[in-house]
């Protein structure tokens, strides 16, 4: 459906910014190696102190790190698509589920999520405008009986209760 193509497209979209930055990093990283090579060949020449050399090497090994740092996290931040879409789909057909275990507050933004343009009852059931589109886009039946309703039965009219 358009809404999983579109969430596949901004997917990807991320996953290029992301290679871009860790591109970066990378460049970045061998700079910093290059310029640490550098700093050491200086100190080797005679041209810094070994108080000066050493502040400049710990510059060097900080930004170094820091930036490793920065490149293991975007390397933690690859997203399996097809997963997320796969637990989309199973937390979809299993809310029932969910919103039985779930605490009030939470059950008020499930509502939301299901019920976008309100909800209200008509003839003693209830209604809606429209189901939310993350229903529609994954194939989410509207018509499946609900586990949170009982079936009709013997039940006593509320006029006599």
């Amino acid at each position: 459906t358009d809404f999983i193509k579109y969430f596949k497209i901004k997917i990807k979209e991320n996953d290029l910014e992301n290679n871009k930055l860790k591109n970066k990093l990378r460049y970045e990283i061998k700079q910093l190696e290059e310029r640490r090579t550098k700093i050491e060949e200086l100190a080797i020449e005679g041209v810094f102190s070994k108080d000066r050399f050493q502040k400049k090497i710990n510059e060097v090994e900080e930004e170094i790190s820091s930036k490793r740092i920065e490149l293991e996290n975007s390397e933690k931040t690859k997203i399996d698509i097809d997963k997320i879409i796969e637990y989309c789909k199973f937390f979809l057909r299993n809310i029932s589920e969910f919103w039985k275990n779930s605490q009030v507050d939470v059950k008020r933004e499930l509502q939301g999520l299901i019920f976008p343009n309100g909800a209200y009852i008509s003839n003693g059931k209830l209604r809606t405008p429209d189901i939310a589109d993350v229903f529609k886009a994954f194939g989410v039946s509207s018509t499946k009986k609900s586990v949170l309703v009982g079936p009709p039965g013997l039940e006593p009219g509320t006029s006599a209760l």
